[in-house]
């Protein structure tokens, strides 16, 4: 795995290198997306709030973690058992359209860094992490819903909108967004 260096403060630092996550993990990667999602401004869900949620998305990961979803991550290298960043990836079944006869499709979500470890190349590795991990499954369609921040990272390596439309979805969270709905 590629390992990134970055500058912080004109001094060279210590090269980021994303590792595969563990169960011990999870409590912290959980945290992380749901940092994520309150950045991007998602109200507490309806039922339990983030406590409920955060319970939920620990047992789901859990169950999943290292079967059908790979997480990277990257220490906190100034607190132990912290994670400065994080990316999870699954892979789904699709139907073949006229150019991917390969059902397979990856998905990448939960990209995270904690504010105090942005801008310091630890989304970039973890998002290298993962697309290496795609391509060693064998898939060569990768997809994913990008934040404003986000974006420019995704579009850098190589994620653009489809040619075949306009990627959309009818979701009640966004209804509830104020977006309007037909």
């Amino acid at each position: 795995m590629d390992q990134v260096a970055g500058v912080e403060g004109g001094t060279a630092s210590p090269p980021v290198v994303p590792r595969a996550a563990r169960p011990e993990d999870v409590g912290e990667i959980v945290r992380l997306a749901r940092q994520m999602y309150q950045e991007l401004g998602a109200e507490p869900p309806a039922h339990g709030g983030w406590v409920a949620w955060t319970t939920v998305a620990a047992q789901v990961l859990a169950g999943r973690l290292g079967r059908d979803v790979m997480v990277f991550v990257v220490d906190d290298p100034r607190r132990a058992g912290r994670l400065a960043s994080c990316g999870a990836g699954t892979i789904w079944t699709a139907l073949p359209n006229p150019g991917r006869q390969d059902p397979c499709v990856g998905y990448i979500q939960w990209m995270s860094t904690d504010p105090e470890w942005r801008r310091g190349g630890r989304s970039r590795a973890v998002l290298r992490a993962l697309l290496e991990w795609f391509e060693a499954s064998g898939v060569g369609m990768v997809e994913l819903h990008a934040s404003t921040m986000g974006e420019p990272l995704y579009r850098s390596a190589g994620f653009a909108e489809s040619r075949w439309g306009t990627a959309l979805r009818r979701h009640p969270l966004d209804q509830m967004a104020g977006k309007p709905v037909p």
